[in-house]
């Protein structure tokens, strides 16, 4: 309902089409890998990150990345209420409200929730860099 906000999404086929029904949503369908980190640098800071997932082996592989990506552009995230993200959901202890199940009606929710709280948005982009700190610092990966 907020003409200031403005959302990003990379999603192709119906889901790609579904967000594109969402006021000031852009959606891209596409980024080349070699592009993708000048990409996510480009995103603004201090905004919201969707990050739907859906099942497959290559989806569950690449929830950390997605983590990591979120972390990096320093913005917070609404997650999929999906099993790749079990180990970050538990180490949330109640912020269990911006992790979504995929439905259209659940993620509006949950963007107007975090558009109009920003306090509560900068609290769970905090908890998220802290969570990819602690997750990868052992593995040598710059969060």
């Amino acid at each position: 309902d907020d003409p200031r906000l403005t959302f990003t999404v990379i999603a192709s086929g119906h889901w790609g089409r579904k967000w594109r029904e969402i006021p000031n949503t852009v959606v891209f369908s596409e980024i080349p890998y070699g592009r993708y980190e000048d990409f996510i640098n480009t995103l603004p800071g201090g905004g919201i990150f969707l990050v739907p997932l859906l099942s497959s082996r290559l989806n569950d592989s690449r929830s950390d990345a997605k983590l990591l990506e979120v972390a990096r552009s320093g913005s917070a995230a609404i997650i999929s209420d999906h099993g790749a993200y079990a180990p970050y959901r538990r180490s949330k202890e109640g912020g269990a409200d911006f992790f979504v199940p995929a439905t259209q009606e659940a993620w509006l929710k949950a963007i107007q929730t975090m558009a109009r709280a920003p306090d509560l948005a900068i609290e769970h982009q905090r908890d998220l860099q802290l969570y990819v700190q602690s997750r990868f610092e052992n593995r040598m990966m710059i969060a």
